[in-house]
C-alpha cells in the first residue's frame, strides 16, 4: 500500500513538473534553434499571416513533449543532474532532426551543424537565465536545490523567472524574424565548414563549463561557506565566462571578414588603376614604351587575377 502511494505521489510529480516547468523550457529550446536555424523563412513573406502552421506541430511539439517527459523521468529515477542534462539535449537534438524530415537534402550536414550550435546555445541562455538568480534562492533561503525541487509549485514559482527573460528573447526573434541570421557575421560563420566546426566547439566547451558550474554551485553548494562578496564575484564570473567567450569568437569572425573585404577592395582598386594606365598610355603618342607598358600592366593585372582565383577557388572547397 504505502509502494503504490510512493509510486502514484512520484507519478503525479513527474506529471505536473513537465507540464509547469520542462515543457515550458523545452518549447524554448526547439523554437529556439528552429528559428535560427532558419525552419521558419516563411515568417518573411507578406501573405504569412500564422505563426505556426498545422504542418509544424509535429516537429515542435514531439521534441518538446518527448523531451521534456523524458528529463523528469530520470530526475525522479535518481539519475544526477549530469547525465540528466546531457540526456535530453541529446534527446531535442536527435528528435528535432528526425521531425524535419532534412535525410535526402544535400544540405543536410551543414543543417544538422547549425542546428547542433544553436541548440547547445540556446542550452546556455537557459543556463545564463537561471544563473542570475537561482543560486541567490539557494544560498539566501540555505536549502538545497533537491529540497526546492521536490515541491513542484515552488519549482515552478523559482522557474519563472527565467522563463521570462527565456520568452522575451523568443519573442524578439519571432518580432525581428531572424534579424540575426541576415547579419554577415552570422552568414560567414554558419556557412563554411571550418568556422562551423570552430563555433561548434567552442559552444559546446560553454556548454560543458555551465554543466559542471551548475552542479557544483547549486547542487554541491560549494560556496556555502564563503562570504557573501565571493559568492556575488564567482557567480557573476560565471555568467559573464560564456557570453565573454562567444562575443571574443564573434569579433574575431568580424576581423576575419573585414580582412577578406578589405583584401578584395585593394584588389580592385589596383585593377581598376591598371586599366586607368592602359588607357592612358594607348592614347599616348609615346609608341615605343606601349609594348613595355602594357607587359608589366599584364603582369599586374596577372597577379589581380592569380589572387581573385585563389580565394574563389577556397570558397568553392568550403562550400564543397
Amino acid at each position: 500500500m504505502f509502494e503504490a502511494s510512493l509510486q502514484c505521489d512520484i507519478l503525479q510529480k513527474i506529471i505536473l513538473n513537465t507540464l509547469l516547468v520542462s515543457i515550458p523550457e523545452e518549447f524554448f529550446l526547439v523554437m529556439f534553434t528552429l528559428i535560427l536555424v532558419g525552419e521558419f523563412e516563411i515568417w518573411k513573406e507578406p501573405e504569412c499571416k500564422k505563426l505556426i502552421h498545422k504542418y509544424d506541430y509535429e516537429r515542435i511539439l514531439i521534441p518538446t513533449i518527448v523531451s521534456a517527459l523524458l528529463s523528469n523521468v530520470l530526475r525522479y529515477s535518481g539519475l544526477n543532474y549530469d547525465a540528466t542534462s546531457v540526456i535530453t539535449i541529446l534527446a531535442v537534438f536527435i528528435l528535432v532532426i528526425i521531425t524535419n524530415d532534412i535525410f535526402g537534402d544535400a544540405s543536410a550536414l551543414k543543417w544538422i551543424g547549425k542546428c547542433f550550435v544553436f541548440l547547445i546555445l540556446a542550452c546556455i541562455i537557459v543556463g545564463i537565465s537561471e544563473f542570475l538568480y537561482v543560486p541567490l534562492v539557494v544560498y539566501g533561503t540555505g536549502k538545497p536545490i533537491q529540497e526546492i525541487n521536490q515541491n513542484i509549485i515552488v519549482n515552478f514559482l523559482v522557474s519563472l523567472p527565467s522563463r521570462m527573460l527565456q520568452y522575451i528573447i523568443l519573442i524578439y526573434l519571432i518580432y525581428h524574424k531572424r534579424t540575426l541570421l541576415k547579419g554577415s557575421i552570422i552568414k560567414h560563420i554558419l556557412l563554411f565548414p571550418v568556422p562551423l566546426l570552430i563555433t561548434s566547439l567552442i559552444v559546446f566547451f560553454n556548454l560543458v563549463f555551465y554543466i559542471i558550474a551548475y552542479n557544483l554551485i547549486i547542487y554541491d553548494r560549494v560556496l556555502a561557506n564563503l562570504t557573501n562578496i565571493i559568492q556575488v564575484v564567482v557567480i557573476v564570473g560565471v555568467v559573464l565566462f560564456p557570453i565573454l567567450n562567444i562575443l571574443g569568437m564573434a569579433w574575431l569572425a568580424c576581423y576575419i571578414k573585414d580582412r577578406e573585404v578589405n583584401d578584395r577592395r585593394i584588389a580592385s582598386t589596383k585593377l581598376c588603376d591598371l586599366l586607368d594606365k592602359m588607357e592612358l598610355y594607348s592614347n599616348s603618342s609615346n609608341y615605343g614604351n606601349i609594348k613595355w607598358k602594357l607587359k608589366e600592366f599584364g603582369m599586374g593585372i596577372e597577379e589581380v587575377a592569380s589572387s581573385l582565383y585563389k580565394e574563389n577557388e577556397a570558397t568553392k572547397k568550403k562550400f564543397d
